[in-house]
């Protein structure tokens, strides 16, 4: 069994430190899932484990606190599912830690060996620290292993599927929506169309096509998406019909300084890739989307004490010869994080909170959307964000995906999909510092029923055959209704002004 040990390059706590781990912990609460039939740990009773069912990956998401006390719970689940032999034994001991009534009680849990665990083996070193965000960020982005630069992670064949791979009317409508944007902006002659996180293209695509029907708006628009990943980079351009080589995203272009690329679309319309929101340069007014972005950001966890914030951290055991088991703590003193917490998010840091509650919060996302916010004051223009979650979140919701099964976040590191609920009430309170307009935060249901969406499939239906009928009725179901994604997602939208109140939030 190979050891696995922490080591930081850098200082800790400076912003954007280049270190990486696995965390090996399990995040829910051990009573609550024993209770819900191991769901998390296990496809039996799942209602999404057949793989057909094409999940998305806010299904059956369970918000619970992380427990740092005296829980004696045992986990089990079935390890018949498990390939044992490709497996590393974790546990964390809760002996002779920094603070033992603050230390979570866990069950043990296994991990795979995969590569990213390998490539963290090496460099791991016993007795330092590290924290969830960093987890967190190697697991989705790291430049050989991470899951969104590696794996074919979106769709039927992936580990989840988004709104636009299942209905064409989610794309349509969302496409209606930025012609209304468009309008009631002046109807300016150059502008900027900007996703952030485009998956497999396919809502851009979507978009595109419905700005046919208007010559004015489709001459007038440029592409711009925020995507790190090389794989997804391919699949965009093959979807908005770019011509290219297969040499052209090639993995050795990631590594460059801008990571800036352009291609043009087989209707002349110019698309522009960055690996970050800040690397673009236009000052045309714009139009941004991000659906389901901030929920793939990493994201801290913090404790209160009787006398500040204090940061869950993971550590080696030392205490004892066993190497494979770990330690999650909270660090002794307020870190930099902390401050940035305070700093970003002063009325979460604020809020009156029992101590053995955790909050979770992604601190990267309060960043990427004020630079959103400082963008469309500069310029002009509206961001409109699609994810699952919520105005007040309680407690942890980080979790995974594999082959459309809700999961443990920490069972195969890099080859699977990490999420957490967005924050919408940090959001908001975050554009409203900015002195922008926000528009009230609806569910998708709403959204998409006030933009007409039935009566779009209401037209379609009139000259589909019976199993298009059906598929077109079932995909609507599964956006709209309230047992699916309908309630689940929420949609919120912010821009420059507030003479410019746009669709959908009626």
């Amino acid at each position: 069994m190979r050891s696995l040990k922490f080591r930081l390059k850098n200082n800790l706590f400076k912003t954007q430190t280049p270190f990486s781990s696995p965390l090996p912990f399990p995040l829910l609460n051990p009573n609550l899932v024993c209770n819900l039939n191991n769901r998390f740990f296990s496809n039996k009773n799942n209602h999404n484990s057949n793989s057909n069912s094409n999940s998305n990956r806010n299904s059956n998401v369970i918000n619970s606190n992380l427990n740092f006390g005296n829980d004696k719970s045992n986990l089990s689940f079935n390890e018949n599912q498990l390939n044992q032999e490709s497996l590393v034994s974790i546990k964390v001991d809760c002996s002779n830690i920094y603070q033992k009534s603050e230390l979570l009680n866990a069950p043990t849990i296994k991990m795979k060996q995969t590569p990213l665990m390998q490539y963290i083996n090496s460099l791991l070193k016993v007795g330092e620290l590290i924290t969830i965000e960093k987890f967190m960020e190697e697991c989705l982005t790291n430049i050989q292993y991470g899951y969104y630069i590696t794996q074919n992670s979106i769709g039927s064949k992936g580990d989840f599927i988004t709104a636009p791979e299942i209905s064409q009317l989610f794309g349509e409508m969302i496409g209606y929506w930025c012609i209304d944007a468009w309008y009631k902006l002046g109807q300016p002659n150059q502008f900027n169309l900007i996703e952030l996180g485009p998956g497999t293209g396919k809502l851009i695509s979507d978009i595109l096509n419905v700005s046919r029907s208007l010559p004015k708006f489709h001459d007038a628009l440029s592409i711009h998406l925020i995507e790190r990943s090389p794989l997804l980079r391919s699949k965009q351009a093959t979807a908005l019909n770019c011509k290219f080589n297969n040499t052209f995203f090639q993995k050795d272009l990631f590594l460059s300084e801008t990571n800036k690329q352009v291609l043009v679309t087989n209707s002349g319309t110019k698309v522009f890739w960055y690996s970050k929101f800040s690397d673009i340069v236009s000052t045309n007014p714009s139009i941004i989307i991000a659906q389901e972005f901030f929920d793939a950001l990493p994201v801290h966890w913090f404790k209160r004490d009787k006398k500040s914030w204090k940061e869950i951290l993971i550590t080696d055991d030392i205490t004892n010869d066993k190497i494979e088991d770990y330690k999650l703590v909270i660090s002794k003193k307020p870190n930099f994080n902390c401050a940035q917490f305070i700093s970003l998010a002063p009325i979460r840091a604020s809020e009156k909170i029992d101590e053995s509650k955790t909050v979770e919060i992604s601190l990267e996302a309060i960043r990427i959307f004020k630079g959103l916010m400082e963008y469309i004051k500069n310029n002009k223009g509206a961001v409109l964000t699609i994810d699952y979650g919520n105005s007040k979140p309680e407690g942890v919701s980080l979790r995974g995906f594999k082959n459309h099964t809700l999961c443990s976040p920490f069972e195969e590191p890099g080859l699977m999909d990490l999420t957490a609920n967005v924050d919408f009430g940090t959001l908001e309170a975050t554009a409203n510092s900015m002195q922008v307009f926000t528009h009230k935060l609806v569910t998708q249901r709403e959204f998409l029923l006030n933009l007409g969406i039935e009566a779009r499939l209401i037209k379609l239906l009139k000259s589909a055959n019976e199993s298009e009928a059906q598929n077109l009725i079932s995909s609507y179901l599964r956006i709209t209704d309230n047992k699916e994604m309908g309630e689940q997602y929420k949609v919120f939208c912010v821009t420059n002004s507030p003479n410019l109140q746009l669709s959908g939030f009626e």
